[in-house]
């Protein structure tokens, strides 16, 4: 009798195991698979808005990409125009990862003399492909240094940062002049005074529209642009140094702006907020 009872006791306790793996595999998907970019897209997301997905470090550990990013992230929630997802991974780039949001903004220096460039013919398929179907791109500062080995980036952006050719004078006060003001990215905007790193000799790889330049030793040098990419729009702007950069209001409006046009909506101008966290939430 007593082995009889343990028989059905353990053959009990093997059909409540199966229930909960099989339940466990219904509301979770694959069991004790680590949580991945492909599922991280933000939860309940209000469809009304933008999902935005932040790429930012590289071996530049001077730029702080999470926090300057931060600061549009927090302005973007407050307008409840975006949900943001900052990453570092680069499998951010794959398929699977970037279905889950509508547009990418790249900020960030993953070049091979940075701490290594873009790993995988799969990263490089989901960023084509996410253009192809119409998500937008936006490439900030020195994110058009990054993949310098994959000429295809160049393309997608249409002018790049290279090492030893392209520069940039010391931090200093400048005039952003802006080219293009019946741009929606630009509407209602004004001429701006920027504390930047003033960026020279960018290297043309595709044609761009021209939004806005600064005057550097009598050269008028590209300072914002947009293009497109089969069916996504991309925006870049050599703006974004520092901290004081991202502080700077008319810069904040531009970069919610090219995030609205880039997602293929109507750009709002970002409301003043009470304060910011700039660190994603984090």
């Amino acid at each position: 009798m007593h082995s009889t009872s343990s028989a059905a006791l353990e053959g009990s306790m093997m059909i409540r195991r199966v229930l909960i793996i099989l339940a466990a595999c219904l509301l979770g998907g694959r069991i004790g698979a680590p949580a991945d970019l492909a599922s991280a897209s933000p939860a309940n997301a209000d469809k009304t808005k933008i999902r935005l997905l932040v790429l930012g470090g590289g071996l530049n550990t001077r730029h702080l990409f999470a926090h300057n990013s931060g600061m549009l992230c927090d302005r973007l929630r407050y307008a409840e125009l975006a949900s943001c997802t900052y990453t570092d991974d680069l499998d951010a780039l794959r398929s699977e990862s970037l279905r889950n949001y509508d547009v990418l903004m790249i900020y960030a220096w993953r070049a091979t003399d940075r701490g290594g460039s873009i790993e995988s013919d799969a990263q490089k398929q989901g960023l084509v492909e996410f253009l192809g179907r119409g998500g937008g791109l936006v490439v900030v500062h020195i994110g058009n240094g990054c993949f310098d080995d994959w000429p295809e980036f160049g393309r997608m952006v249409g002018r790049v940062w290279i090492t030893g050719t392209s520069g940039h004078t010391e931090y200093k006060e400048f005039k952003v002049h802006l080219k293009a003001k019946d741009h929606p990215i630009l509407a209602g905007l004004e001429d701006f005074v920027i504390s930047d790193e003033l960026y020279q000799r960018l290297t043309p790889k595709a044609d761009v529209k021209l939004l806005a330049t600064a005057r550097d030793g009598g050269v008028d040098e590209p300072m914002a642009w947009t293009r497109e990419y089969g069916r996504g729009k991309v925006f870049y702007t050599a703006l974004g140094d520092s901290p004081e950069s991202w502080n700077n209001e008319t810069f904040l409006q531009m970069l919610a702006g090219a995030v609205q046009w880039t997602a293929g909506r109507p750009v709002r101008r970002l409301p003043q907020a009470p304060g910011r966290n700039s660190l994603h939430g984090r």
